[in-house]
């Protein structure tokens, strides 16, 4: 007998406090890995949703860039005539 209680009482509190500690613990673990898998679910999407605008943002630039490299081939074409008009009328009267 210890402090005045049977050994099968004090067995059957260490079990049951063992018993009800490892379910809380279990609980709290449980508990904070659901926040963390939420948390990296958030995290997840908002990189997936900067890489989506990234990516847009590219295609804005890429077609921007066609658009002005169209232009700008547009109007070099008359001047690539010219120059070659001009050196086949330089070689000529030579």
């Amino acid at each position: 007998m210890i402090l005045g209680a049977s050994i099968r009482k004090a067995s059957s509190w260490g079990v049951g406090g063992f018993i009800g500690v490892s379910a809380l613990v279990y609980e709290g673990c449980s508990r904070q890995r659901a926040k963390e898998k939420e948390r990296i679910r958030i995290i997840q999407e908002t990189l997936d949703q900067k890489a989506r605008e990234k990516e847009r943002v590219r295609q804005l630039y890429l077609e921007e860039r066609a658009k002005r490299e169209a232009a700008a081939a547009a109007q070099v074409k008359p001047v690539e005539q010219k120059a070659n008009s001009r050196n086949w009328t330089s070689w000529f009267w030579r």
